[in-house]
């Protein structure tokens, strides 16, 4: 068995534990970590651009916007969403992705690991969620 299949065989014995697959997801350099597995970094950097032009341009103004990023990952999103808005509230059930996001180091975004389904959310958020859809609340 070479190494790729017992990475995919080893990630695919932890599916029913979702922090411990994304802590052990977080441990795949770069953009492998949260994409599709095999993919070349350059496709998935291409796909990241691709998906924050798509996003961005369909957003409304987020200058005064309160932004709660639910699934952060490894932070592709993070520091785009934090130019663009008030405040970014980023979230993850998976400590190990936070601390690959935080590389970001900017006053303006706080890191909370938590699981996005058990949120005590209040209307005013801005939430983006999976990166592809976001959402009013």
């Amino acid at each position: 068995m070479n190494n790729e299949t017992e990475q995919y065989r080893c990630l695919f014995d932890l599916v029913g534990n979702p922090r411990a697959l994304w802590d052990a997801r977080a441990e795949i350099p770069g953009y492998g970590s949260v994409m599709s597995l095999g993919r070349s970094e350059q496709i998935c950097q291409e796909e990241t651009e691709l998906t924050k032009a798509k996003l961005f341009s369909e957003l409304e103004e987020l200058s005064n916007k309160d932004i709660l990023e639910i699934g952060t990952g490894i932070g592709r999103f993070t520091g785009d969403l934090a130019e663009r808005a008030a405040n970014v509230v980023s979230v993850d059930i998976s400590r190990k992705m936070l601390n690959r996001a935080m590389a970001t180091k900017r006053d303006d975004i706080t890191f909370i690991q938590a699981a996005g389904q058990n949120l005590p959310l209040k209307a005013g958020f801005l939430i983006s969620y999976l990166k592809v859809q976001c959402l009013y609340i």
